[in-house]
């Protein structure tokens, strides 16, 4: 389980931020922090991730986090799903652009 949380975490940031066209450069610009930290963030090994940095992290990607409990189960269905297109969240201001694109 923490190696699922460990792996998961590290491989959305760089989705993420990668969908986004960002730099770890440009995404530690946007959290006030280091470039290398960001590599760390995104490094699958590392496993110390803050959730005030990952509400930092989602804020500068325009998207929400979700931290919750779930059974052994959900978490072993949610691992069948790791394409990247299904780890990458929706920036806020798309979602509200493709809203406004179906009621035109």
């Amino acid at each position: 389980m923490e190696a699922a949380i460990e792996q998961g975490v590290a491989w959305q940031i760089q989705i993420n931020r990668k969908f986004r066209n960002m730099s770890q450069s440009q995404l530690a610009k946007a959290i006030r922090t280091k470039q290398s930290a960001i590599s760390r963030f995104e490094d699958p090994e590392y496993g110390a991730h803050s959730l005030e940095t990952l509400k930092e992290i989602a804020k500068a990607f325009d998207c929400a986090l979700s931290v919750k409990f779930i059974s052994y189960g959900d978490l072993a269905r949610e691992s069948e799903r790791l394409s990247e297109t299904d780890q990458y969240a929706v920036p806020f201001s798309l979602e509200l652009e493709q809203c406004d694109d179906h009621q035109a």
